[in-house]
């Protein structure tokens, strides 16, 4: 569960970098 964890914590990383500030 940890491997999830990290993958659910990278994606939502990930996404916070795709929309910077263009979330309108």
């Amino acid at each position: 569960e940890e491997i999830f964890s990290s993958s659910f914590a990278a994606s939502v990383f990930l996404e916070s970098i795709n929309f910077p500030k263009e979330r309108k």
